[in-house]
């Protein structure tokens, strides 16, 4: 299938009188991923900046901030302890 482009005809967004976005609160399964990647991401995030300042002298686009939620079934029952 060929990909084709074509001009869009409307102003920039910046240029509109009102801009109208969509926000997500603390249940928001990307709100959910995205926190437990901020607390993850860092350290191999700096990593691989590194190697590639190492590698190629620069730092190329990289994302390891990136999760999916599964779902899922649990059957949980009391054990002794």
């Amino acid at each position: 299938m060929p990909i084709r482009a074509s001009r869009l005809d409307v102003p920039a967004p910046a240029l509109l009188p009102l801009e109208i976005v969509a926000r997500k609160g603390p249940g928001h399964p990307d709100t959910f991923c995205d926190a437990i990647c901020d607390a993850i991401a860092q350290p191999p995030s700096v990593a691989l900046s590194r190697r590639h300042l190492d590698r190629f002298g620069r730092v190329l686009h990289h994302n390891v901030d990136e999760a999916l939620p599964r779902g899922g079934a649990v059957r949980s029952r009391a054990t002794a302890a």
